[in-house]
């Protein structure tokens, strides 16, 4: 068993509510199933904060306001696709065929595959069908074709009894040129969405975007688009058509922003796996002009093609922590981090990007890649069962310095395993690697020390001898790469929606010492809980989250599979935020 499979998952409930007497603090705006969700977002001030009722939102399509807050119900799903009522379709010549289709052809480019150019996809029973190019090549399981000319659906696999789902709808939300927007708690999916630089979340534009416990799944193409100042924690980025996330920190000629993305999971993302036409963006998630983003403690497995890839003008980026895998036979994915085209060598005073702590396994070629770019330290990784360890290259793409060079690459303490070479460079600008100001201290592992130099296959002796590289470093045929002691590893994190999101009922009475909170909250009886753990500001702009132990915790009513817990606090302050959290399997 590999991955974080084997460690505990953490249910956290982060629902945040501010007492200096008794009630809570904001108001919410429910939105119920069957509401249209733009009719009651322009009925309300910017700054509302809209509670989603748990269900399937079909076919909404919204834009926000500055300031707005959307919270899920646990199970509550926007969905951009129909159902289909698989009694009525039709058995014709081998195929089974819905008519009455009048949903607006989702074209993106003509003459390409429509696999990837036509966000019209089409679910059975949860599973995205391939889209072929013409009806006549309907003719295998998993295989589908929207006629949008005889307003049809052919399918091949018998729909009857099953639940079939046509995407319509392109957008779930737009919050170009907004700021301030959070999403938390809730699911987009089956959503046809553009690709790149766009996604079902179209924020490419938004600055400040908060987006937490939030599941992007079976959307067309990018779940996300990245916007400066961006904040992603807890988020699951699962069969996105082509890429998890996709953007980046800068609008227009604006200054270089971070993003910053931690504690989530990206999986099986450009599952479609056709022709995207050398789009430029397939994978897990890639990030772009940026400034001092931060990626880390993340989960990124199983993508096919790249992982973490950083391309274009970041400078003062910071990757850590990271789990990124293989965990099937096939290797899928890669490439674990390709750091590409970014630096900024013309700049004297450009930041250093840091790339460490990260665990790399059975990436499918170059567990770390660093392609064009300047000022970059990758050091104390760990890669394990890699086809080759560490890539350098000079393509000639990078910003390059004064003299036409890039600058200031260094690799050392790396630990490395891997099947072919530990390590490969190369130098199209004539420089002898000058780029390269340090390779040392680095440990190999296994059977074949072999590298490349410019494409020529090298032992390491003539790494050590030609190029001056890992003086001090070593090679062993037994043993496997570790993590340095003082390292901080990846720990699992929970992954999209947490199980209850709602607002705590909490009374407060004045004590002459101080006041006494009074916190009453529904529990699920059978849900493997270890511990449950209370957390607390007195506010929400300066200082942590500190522990805080209740006074009693009393069970005072019983329900079916619930029970009503009433916790005690005492506090001085005239404020609290308090912050509940459960430890379970």
């Amino acid at each position: 068993m590999t991955g974080p499979h084997l460690f505990i998952r953490t249910w956290a409930l982060a629902v945040i509510c501010l007492k200096s007497s008794s009630g809570t603090f904001g108001a919410e705006v429910q939105i119920s199933v069957d509401d249209h969700w733009q009719s009651i977002i322009d009925a309300n001030p910017a700054a509302t904060t809209y509670r989603i009722q748990s269900g399937e939102h079909r076919l909404q399509s919204c834009i926000p306001k500055d300031g707005d807050t959307f919270i899920g119900d646990f199970g509550a799903y926007m969905k951009g696709s129909k159902l289909l009522d698989s009694s009525t379709a039709t058995e014709e010549d081998e195929v089974w065929v819905f008519t009455d289709q009048t949903q607006a052809l989702l074209v993106f480019e003509d003459g390409v595959p429509r696999a990837t150019q036509v966000g019209n996809d089409l679910f059975l029973d949860g599973i995205r069908l391939l889209h072929e190019d013409s009806r006549s090549s309907v003719d295998e399981s998993g295989e589908f074709y929207f006629d949008h000319v005889a307003d049809e659906i052919v399918m091949f696999d018998n729909p009857i009894g099953r639940k079939v789902e046509a995407t319509v709808s392109q957008t779930a939300m737009n919050l170009n040129g907004l700021y301030g927007v959070t999403l938390r708690n809730f699911t987009i999916m089956h959503y046809g969405s553009l690709f790149r630089p766009e996604g079902a979340v179209q924020s490419r534009r938004s600055t400040n975007t908060t987006v937490q416990y939030m599941e992007f799944r079976d959307n067309h193409s990018v779940g996300l688009a990245l916007g400066p100042n961006m904040l992603i924690e807890h988020c699951r980025f699962y069969n996105q058509g082509q890429m998890g996330a996709s953007g980046g920190g800068q609008i227009d000629d604006g200054p270089l922003s971070p993003i910053t993305i931690r504690n989530s999971e990206f999986c099986d993302n450009n599952s479609i796996r056709e022709d995207w036409q050398t789009n430029g963006a397939e994978g897990s998630v890639k990030v772009t002009l940026t400034k001092n983003s931060i990626f880390e403690n993340c989960w990124v497995h199983d993508n096919w093609t790249f992982g973490v890839w950083y391309d274009i003008r970041n400078e003062g980026a910071v990757i850590r922590s990271n789990l990124i895998e293989n965990t099937t036979s096939d290797r899928r994915q890669n490439r674990g981090i390709y750091f590409e085209i970014s630096g900024n060598a013309d700049d004297p005073s450009a930041l250093t990007s840091d790339i460490y702590w990260n665990t790399i396994r059975a990436s499918g070629e170059t567990s770390i890649d660093i392609s064009s770019s300047s000022n970059v330290r990758v050091y104390e990784n760990q890669i394990l069962d890699g086809v080759i360890g560490l890539t350098v290259r000079d393509s000639l793409r990078g910003q390059r310095n004064s003299q036409g060079f890039l600058e200031n690459v260094s690799v050392y303490n790396n630990e490395i395993e891997t099947g072919s070479y530990f390590a490969r460079v190369s130098d199209e600008s004539g420089s002898n690697f000058a780029f390269i100001n340090l390779w040392d201290s680095n440990r190999y592992y296994g059977a074949n020390p072999a590298s490349t130099i410019n494409t020529v296959e090298s032992t390491i002796n003539d790494w050590q001898s030609q190029l001056g590289f890992d003086l001090s470093g070593s090679w062993q045929n037994v043993g496997s790469p570790v993590l340095p002691a003082a390292a901080v590893s990846f720990q699992v994190s929970h992954y999209g929606p947490k199980i209850w999101e709602h607002n705590f009922e909490l009374v407060t009475s004045q004590l002459e010492s101080g006041r006494m909170l009074t916190l009453r909250y529904d529990s699920l009886k059978e849900m493997g809980i270890l511990q449950r753990s209370y957390t607390y500001r007195t506010d929400l702009i300066s200082g942590s989250w500190l522990p805080i132990t209740p006074q009693s915790e009393t069970v005072v009513e019983e329900s079916g599979n619930c029970e009503r817990i009433e916790a005690t606090f005492l506090s001085d302050s005239a404020q609290l935020f308090l912050n509940l959290n459960y430890t379970g399997l």
